[in-house]
């Protein structure tokens, strides 16, 4: 039974004096679709500031959410009712933006919310334009992420969204008394994130999605200390190439067919032959399911 017990100063400081802070953080818009670019482009919106400039005039941003939505079932169980998962739910991205004199800033979120809804191609200045969204592919993003740190650079936390897009650019507001920096708020949309890296380095070397490289290792190794059924894994190599020579199956991912691994069977003289010719060990080097 745990009960409440005093500490000194000195058990606590090093927990209190270790918090994270909000002012350390990076904001970064990576490539987006041609037909995207082109259009801010010709607007003023060069890549560069897009890729370099953008992220470093984020004034503040909300790290993202998610919540399970759940479903009612009733009747399974006499008298209770039940919620069970069925997706997984998460919240818009809000960003703050400081806006440059050249008000490149507003241009790239006005223009991306623009380009979204130019899928008609009819001049803008049209007494009967009318908007047609353009294909996802065209005007979402994979590329944007924010990475928290703090200032001495040791510990990170990273989010990675995906199909992400702009769906509110919120008005700024001018105003003649105290002259303050102007901000532009807009809200995001995506349909995941990933909360870790995601890039291919740390993929290799199980860095990716806050995997610890250390306890990875230690769980693979006592998860592989028990003996695996060897007939789930695939054909390489020198014995690939003996059953593709006895027309048996080669357990690629295209060749349907059954292994040529499992039980003994019985070669017949060409398969004797280039079973003493290609293994070491002549009596068991051919098998099947």
């Amino acid at each position: 039974m745990s009960t409440a017990r005093p500490r000194k100063i000195s058990q606590i400081k090093p927990i209190f004096g270790n918090l994270a802070q909000t002012s350390h953080y990076h904001v970064s818009f990576g490539a987006l679709s041609r037909p995207l670019q082109n259009h801010l482009s010709l607007r003023g919106v060069d890549w560069a500031f897009v890729a370099e400039n953008a992220g470093l005039l984020c004034s503040s941003a909300s790290l993202p959410g998610s919540s399970i939505g759940t479903s009612d079932i009733v009747g399974d169980v006499s008298g209770v009712a039940e919620k069970m998962a069925n997706s997984r739910v998460f919240t818009a991205l809000d960003l703050t933006f400081y806006v440059d004199k050249e008000y490149k800033m507003i241009k790239f979120l006005e223009h991306w919310i623009e380009f979204i809804a130019s899928g008609s191609g009819a001049n803008l200045i049209d007494e009967g334009y009318f908007f047609r969204m353009k294909y996802p592919k065209d005007y979402k993003s994979d590329t944007v992420k924010i990475l928290k740190f703090d200032r001495d650079y040791n510990n990170e936390i990273e989010y990675n969204f995906f199909k992400l897009f702009p769906t509110t650019m919120y008005s700024p507001t001018v105003a003649y008394n105290e002259t303050q920096i102007l901000t532009v708020t807009a809200s995001f949309n995506y349909e995941r994130y990933v909360c870790g890296s995601t890039r291919s380095i740390d993929i290799s070397y199980l860095r990716s999605n806050n995997l610890i490289p250390q306890n990875v290792t230690a769980s693979t190794s006592s998860s592989t200390s028990t003996p695996k059924n060897n007939s789930n894994r695939l054909a390489t190599g020198r014995e690939e190439m003996i059953w593709r020579n006895l027309n048996q199956g080669t357990g690629r991912l295209d060749d349907p067919r059954p292994r040529g691994i499992g039980g003994p069977i019985n070669p017949s003289p060409d398969a004797k032959a280039v079973s003493n010719s290609s293994s070491p060990n002549n009596s068991s080097w051919f098998r099947t399911l």
